[in-house]
């Protein structure tokens, strides 16, 4: 495939990139206008003019037909603030774009060639849902089928980004030297990537990297997975994606310590997954949409029906049968809400994935007539993703979930009534000290089985890697283990030994108590713990009342799983997942399949 003419394809040189003052122009001519695109097959690209770091930026927009394979690099970068604005000049016209975007333009610019970009802002006329939708299904495309992805940083010293480097392994030079001494560069910096003491000048640096806005931006986790290749842009200089995946998947536990030790947890999560899902979709692994909507929890979409959306186009369970059509159909003409009623219908019906519905999560500011049984999918229930296998209610397979057709909005599922919520018992509040979470944990040991408690206590807990290990070593079962690490958290002496805040990633049996503590805070802080009409121990949503109705719920695609259910006249309303440890390990449903009952069809609004 040939380039196209006066297009760079070789390496722009990294020219010198500190903080900079833009000149305010004006250009005195009419604002810039869209011609609608050809076909669904065409895109706008932007030939932008070579030029002087500062000068005035000019480009032109050039129609092309996907199906011709267009030579292109794409751009990647986080808008920034729509306020701060800068113009250009567009087909002889006056367009603006933010700060950001205009520095990323001047950055790439070429000295003497054209080059050529998809850049999504001046590519698409966003003014124009219809096509703004439209070209949302191109996405994959545009990204997959991009000579290369330039993804932009932003501006930033040279001292934090030379310190970056180095701790990443590599030279700012890195480009200009030949393969042999890069390979010699790179394996004398091996040791490098492995540090685990950190000193104070790459912290500040690893932490300025933390903060670029483009790693929040959720629309750049597909744009970054879907590229051939990728060149990360930062200040002056540039080095290739690959080099921070290799950093960010080995160094885990030194990186996410340093982020939450300074409250940037959401910023390095977001940079993990996005090296994750990235390492995934280019070695072929498909991944869960249900997976994937709960780790862009924590990115930042300006349009929220984005994030449904903003996935669509990775390589998803879903979309493995072609046949079946496109999993959800960006639609920028209906509501948020539509948007994610339709995703919901489609994991419940399509996938007839019951997970779905561990999401939910109703809150006071909750809409009255929002379904039941439709997560928010931007505000999302966070401690029921994923569960443990055994904490579920078995894996058998039940065609179950129908879509209702009717005016009322409600979906079909068949399951089992178990019991009912005979007594409240209290919660744990964010509020409480750990002291006092413990006490109310000791109460419930006083009322209860132990190992009720125990396993109730950890049931929302699905990091098992520091269990699992300890098992091997020890010879012990994981549930001994819980049990252990209950006994020992509820006679430990907080007042004169309180537990570390931070989740290890290795653990002994005499620290077994702490790691349970920690992880009994974290993930029921919020729940309501209850007693059923059979005297076990439960624990759910935090809006559900006495004499409510738990239930089992079959799918046919996945576990079956206990929830909550409230009477609604003629329909039922769903509160939201829960856990009962006399249902793990599927006995509840096997109970039931002994006794002969035929199950009970349970219609959600």
């Amino acid at each position: 495939m040939s380039s196209p003419k006066n297009a760079s394809t070789r390496p722009v040189p990294l020219r010198s990139h500190a903080s900079r003052t833009y000149p305010s122009i004006e250009f005195h001519c009419e604002p810039h206008t869209y011609e609608p695109l050809q076909t669904s097959k065409h895109i706008r690209l932007l030939r932008l003019a070579p030029g002087e770091l500062c000068s005035p930026l000019y480009c032109t927009l050039e129609q092309v037909n996907l199906d011709d394979r267009p030579w292109f690099q794409a751009l990647s970068y986080a808008w920034g603030d729509a306020n701060d604005v800068f113009k250009m000049k567009c087909d002889d016209k006056e367009i603006s774009i933010t700060r950001n975007l205009y520095e990323a333009l001047d950055k790439f610019r070429d000295l003497e060639a054209e080059r050529l970009l998809w850049v999504d802002a001046i590519c698409i006329n966003q003014k124009d849902v219809l096509e703004r939708g439209a070209q949302v299904q191109l996405m994959a495309r545009i990204y997959s089928e991009a000579d290369r992805v330039l993804l932009w940083l932003g501006r930033q010293y040279q001292d934090l980004v030379d310190a970056a480097l180095a701790y990443l392994g590599i030279f700012r030079n890195a480009q200009e030297v030949g393969e042999e001494e890069r390979h010699r560069r790179e394996k004398m910096l091996g040791l490098k990537r492995s540090f685990t003491d950190l000193d104070g000048g790459t912290e500040k640096a690893l932490l300025a990297l933390y903060c670029c806005p483009v790693f929040r931006r959720g629309w750049v986790i597909q744009e970054v997975a879907l590229a051939k290749s990728v060149s990360v842009c930062w200040g002056y200089a540039r080095f290739d994606f690959s080099a921070l995946i290799k950093v960010v998947l080995e160094n885990q536990v030194v990186l996410g310590k340093l982020a939450m030790e300074n409250d940037m947890s959401n910023e390095y999560t977001c940079i993990y997954d996005m090296c994750m899902i990235r390492s995934q979709q280019q070695a072929g692994v498909t991944i869960h949409p249900l997976f994937l909507i709960q780790r862009v929890r924590p990115f930042l979409f300006s349009d929220e029906r984005d994030r449904i959306y903003g996935i669509l186009a990775l390589r998803i369970s879903a979309n493995e049968n072609p046949e079946e059509g496109s999993f959800v159909e960006p639609d920028y003409t209906v509501y948020i809400g539509d948007a994610f009623i339709k995703f919901t219908k489609a994991c419940l019906i399509r996938l007839s994935d019951l997970r779905t519905l561990l999401y939910v999560c109703h809150r006071d500011n909750t809409p009255q007539e929002w379904p039941s049984w439709a997560p928010l999918w931007n505000d999302l229930n966070p401690h029921w993703w994923p569960l443990r296998e055994d904490y579920t209610c078995g894996s058998e397979r039940f065609d179950v979930i129908k879509n209702s057709g009717t005016a009322q909005e409600y979906v079909s599922i068949r399951g089992i009534l178990v019991t009912g919520v005979d007594a409240v018992l209290g919660s744990i509040s964010p509020s409480d000290s750990d002291q006092e979470a413990q006490s109310f944990l000791r109460t419930l040991r006083d009322s209860f089985d132990p190992v009720q408690v125990a396993e109730t206590g950890m049931a929302l807990n699905a990091y098992n890697f520091p269990l699992d290990q300890l098992a091997k070593r020890s010879g012990k079962d994981c549930s001994s283990l819980r049990i252990a690490g209950c006994q020992q958290y509820l006679d430990l002496d907080l007042s004169k030994h309180p537990f570390s805040k931070h989740v290890p990633s290795h653990v002994e049996e005499s620290e077994l108590g702490n790691f349970y503590g920690i992880l009994y805070r974290r993930r029921l802080e919020s729940q309501i713990f209850f007693r059923t009409s059979q005297g076990v121990l439960g624990v759910g949503p935090s809006n559900l009342q006495e004499g409510d109705s738990v239930v089992i719920l079959f799918s046919q695609s996945g576990p079956n799983l206990s929830f909550v259910l409230r009477p609604a006249g003629d329909f039922w309303k769903l509160l939201g997942p829960c856990y009962v440890y006399a249902f793990k390990d599927g006995s509840a449903v096997q109970r039931w399949k002994d006794s002969g009952e035929s199950a009970k069809t349970f219609n959600i609004s």
